[in-house]
């Protein structure tokens, strides 16, 4: 959990630091839907920041704000890189369909929460202060509250590939 908690730390640190040192883009210029509707309907996402890292010169870093609608989905996909996502308001329903993902859940108290490995095909309610690590999972999402969800994005992708990635034809269970 410590190794996990250091990377979720260094990701995050990187983000910031490499915000400063790149050119960055305005949000009022990325402030796009998340994906065409049907496949990510209800999601709207704003780059705060975007640039090439020295040192990763061949791929993407990135923080994004996505604001989920009541009732927002957003079917099977996955990311062409590592990222780290945290839960600012709402709840997050998020199901991993392939790979494997850790959370590690909210602080209480000063005490750093617990981290679980989610489970293929098994729905898990991310919520605000969870924190999850995740790199080329295959997986599905949807706002888990009545009211506004608000995600955190720091995503280092391959430049040249897309963010988002989607999964038409898979079936809502990992197959056996």
């Amino acid at each position: 959990m410590r190794r996990f908690s250091v990377l979720v730390s260094v990701v995050f640190f990187v983000a910031f630091v490499a915000l400063g040192l790149v050119t960055t883009q305005s949000a009022a210029q990325e402030g796009t839907p998340a994906a065409p509707m049907g496949v990510a309907a209800g999601v709207t996402a704003q780059v705060l920041g975007s640039g090439t890292p020295d040192a990763a010169p061949d791929h993407q870093l990135g923080l994004r704000r996505l604001t989920w609608a009541p009732g927002a989905t957003v079917d099977n996909h996955h990311h062409p890189g590592a990222l780290v996502l945290t839960v600012e308001s709402g709840a997050l329903g998020y199901t991993v369909l392939e790979g494997e993902v850790t959370v590690v859940r909210a602080a209480t108290n000063g005490t750093p929460g617990p981290s679980e490995q989610l489970m293929p095909g098994v729905e898990a309610i991310i919520n605000p202060g969870d924190a999850l690590f995740e790199q080329s999972v295959v997986h599905s999402a949807r706002n888990a509250s009545d009211g506004e969800t608000i995600v955190w994005l720091a995503s280092l992708i391959e430049a040249g590939q897309p963010f988002t990635v989607f999964h038409d034809d898979m079936a809502a269970t990992p197959a056996a």
